[in-house]
């Protein structure tokens, strides 16, 4: 466990508010801030009142130029006891394999502020079960990726390969779980432009591949992963020679109905 964070801040000047994130019971508002001029960058976390309950500083060496890693909020467990906080790298013109990464994963607890390690190395792309009980992560190293599910009372964790050859591949993300918290989906991009999303049975491990198409804009006709129906649905808008159109694709029979009629391209 790392050491409690401090109850009082230590920076005087007037800071940029980077982010903002209420927690699911109203009770807490979580900001990141900068501070032009120290550069200093913290999370605060304050009531609803406005007095600040937790202050988290940049964690090693305070960075002075760009591209530099910055300290943000990621998300709030369902109970609003947890705080998800992590560290984002600017935009430097290049490309994010992981999408929507961050990296050195942790949480504090909003009643100790007591700060503990979710994902300590590398990059990662989250998303925590529906219920709360677990997190599912995406990690790679130089020639693999790998989808993890964690139990969070446990810490007993499942690990499946997402990616056996990275050299293929540009990007993958997108996590996404199902109502029920049994399955979850995710997606991959290859160096055509090629999307494949794919579905994870978080009991089994194993994986299915559940449609590939091309990324939006990449060809006249494409598609875009749009969410859940239910447990065994999911949606997809589509784009073809009739225009737009939005698809429910069962994950068990990959039977899909298109949802009302086409909507005409401008």
């Amino acid at each position: 466990m790392l050491p409690i964070v401090s109850e009082t801040s230590s920076a005087t000047a007037e800071p940029f508010i980077m982010s903002e994130s209420t927690s699911p019971n109203g009770e807490y508002i979580a900001y990141s801030y900068f501070y032009y001029g120290s550069e200093q960058q913290t999370i605060e976390i304050h009531d609803k009142t406005g007095n600040t309950i937790w202050q988290i500083p940049f964690q090693g060496v305070l960075p002075h130029y760009d591209p530099r890693p910055t300290i943000g909020t990621h998300l709030w467990s369902n109970d609003s006891s947890q705080l998800y906080f992590c560290y984002y790298w600017s935009p430097d013109g290049g490309d994010v394999f992981i999408r929507y990464s961050c990296r050195d994963l942790q949480t504090i607890d909003i009643k100790t502020g007591q700060i503990q390690t979710v994902v300590s190395e590398g990059y990662t792309a989250f998303e925590i079960s529906p219920n709360g009980s677990h997190i599912a992560y995406l990690q790679c190293n130089d020639e693999t990726c790998a989808i993890h599910v964690r139990n969070l009372s446990t810490g007993s964790e499942k690990t499946a390969s997402a990616i056996a050859n990275l050299k293929d591949y540009i990007a993958e993300g997108g996590i996404s779980w199902s109502p029920d918290g049994k399955g979850l989906v995710f997606h991959t991009q290859d160096k055509d432009a090629m999307m494949k999303t794919i579905y994870l049975d978080v009991a089994t491990m194993k994986l299915k591949l559940i449609k590939e198409y091309s990324v939006p804009l990449s060809r006249p006709e494409w598609a875009a992963f749009d969410g859940w129906v239910d447990d065994n649905t999911l949606i997809f808008v589509e784009s073809g020679n009739m225009g737009e159109q939005v698809i429910y694709l069962n994950i068990r029979n990959n039977e899909s109905i298109v949802i009302g009629t086409p909507t005409p391209r401008p």
